[in-house]
């Protein structure tokens, strides 16, 4: 029943792909809701909560959050710019079970030294472990919805997680003031939405795929989940460059919580990341763009169409421009009674720590788009140095920093690390880019094609 108000909602044609521009608008609109979702259930825990419970539940989301996402080993970027359906949708899905089976034995081991250690924070990261491999289910998905250049999909799956996902766990923890059995409601719905909205319309997209493509003898086995390691060794291997790459970005992103972790308190954690998690707006919307354009990018780059490539990236960096520069001048002005408004009081004195973060998301926006360019020019294996580079410039400056000028220092370091990343992202694109083009006036399309695919 749910499918079929879906497809007459979108009107769907699931062999008919759709234009970039909408694409972006359903990956925007869910993206947003989604975002939105999560922030809010950081809002519900702020209010009804304390800053203490929030700093425990983020501390746990930093645990987690990097075994799941280097787990995914970024299969769905790959599987999206696999233009040539080098993959079936099977060998995608099998991988992406035994990488997420292996990080949920993780989290149970770590979860469980934590409890013998009387770590009250223990059940939290177990119960984030498992709502992060649903998440990821539903991810493995995506990749193929946005192979074929389907975005509408993720965008509603994403709307429909996120509108159950704040509603569940609103309705819960202002019932029972419990964060665990708020996070048992977050996982149910998105199970429901996993078992009966990704699996059903993944598996009518296979129906309807070009038989061109897709021989009718190969169809009926593309949904089986490959599970026989030999058969996934060529997929893992080429994707374990991304999925280091996908892990350090990761880090980067939560060594600043595990520096004030470690320096301040889980309070001063909790109000920290409050702030934090209202540049993810930006990020969200950067994101939205970025993995459509990602596709579209491949198609030129593996057709030669160097023109229309560095025209569509000149369009994302005028993007990145304006993310950021809406980002800094409104947390300038407004950011003190925006996180008054958005939590309590005692989150106000948190405005100059959030002006600063800004700055770095600005930052942060350009090298996300460099980073999608990188991976559509099939350069793989340089991206895992990059991350290690950004990874230690963030360590050193959030280490160094946080202990001389506390949280503002924190947001500083941050700053520092996304700074390093977009010059040596630039650094990499242009360098591509260029040697394309000089390639290109020697040589036809099949001999750029040939000689970048070994990038």
């Amino acid at each position: 029943m749910l499918i079929q108000h879906s497809r007459a909602f979108l009107s769907l044609n699931p062999t008919r792909t759709r234009t970039l521009r909408i694409n972006f608008l359903w990956n925007a609109a869910g993206s947003a809701v989604f975002a939105l979702s999560q922030w809010g259930i950081l809002v519900v825990f702020a209010k009804l909560g304390s800053p203490i419970l929030v700093g425990q539940l983020v501390y746990g989301l930093a645990l987690t959050a990097p075994l799941f996402v280097v787990a995914g080993l970024q299969l769905r970027s790959i599987q999206a710019t696999d233009a040539n359906n080098k993959y079936a949708l099977g060998k995608y899905l099998g991988l992406r079970v035994l990488t997420t089976l292996a990080a949920v034995i993780v989290t149970i081991i770590v979860s469980t030294f934590m409890w013998a250690a009387g770590n009250q924070a223990a059940l939290i990261i177990l119960f984030w472990g498992l709502t992060k491999a649903i998440d990821s289910g539903s991810d493995a998905l995506y990749g193929f919805f946005q192979q074929s250049e389907r975005m509408d999909y993720v965008g509603v799956s994403l709307i429909l997680r996120g509108l159950l996902a704040i509603s569940s766990v609103a309705l819960v923890f202002h019932a029972s003031h419990s964060a665990l059995l708020a996070l048992t409601g977050l996982l149910i719905a998105w199970v429901a939405v996993l078992i009966l909205f990704d699996i059903p319309v993944a598996r009518s997209i296979l129906r309807s795929r070009d038989l061109k493509s897709y021989p009718i003898n190969a169809q009926s086995k593309m949904f089986d989940v490959v599970l026989d390691r030999r058969l996934l060794t060529s997929l893992f291997f080429e994707a374990a460059p991304l999925g280091v790459v996908i892990f350090l970005l990761t880090i980067q992103v939560q060594i600043p919580r595990y520096v004030v972790a470690g320096f301040l308190h889980t309070r001063e954690l909790g109000l920290f990341s409050a702030a934090a998690y209202i540049t993810f707006i930006g990020s969200t919307l950067a994101n939205a763009l970025g993995a459509p354009a990602c596709v579209r990018l491949a198609k030129y780059h593996a057709t030669g169409e160097r023109s229309a490539f560095l025209k569509l990236m000149k369009e994302l960096i005028l993007v990145a421009a304006a993310l950021g520069t809406a980002g800094i001048l409104v947390s300038t002005f407004a950011g003190a009674r925006i996180l008054a408004l958005l939590y309590t009081d005692e989150y106000s004195r948190m405005a100059g720590v959030l002006t600063i973060l800004c700055v770095g998301s600005a930052l942060s926006y350009f090298a996300s788009f460099l980073g999608y360019a990188m991976t559509a020019l099939k350069r793989y294996r340089i991206q895992a140095p990059i991350g290690f580079c950004v990874v230690l410039i963030t360590l050193i400056g959030c280490y160094w920093l946080t202990g001389r000028y506390g949280l503002m220092g924190t947001a500083f370091g941050v700053l520092a690390g996304n700074l390093g990343q977009l010059i040596m992202c630039a650094g990499v694109v242009w360098q591509t880019v260029r040697r394309d083009g000089k390639q290109t006036s020697t040589g036809s399309c099949a001999d750029v094609r040939t000689v970048e695919s070994g990038a």
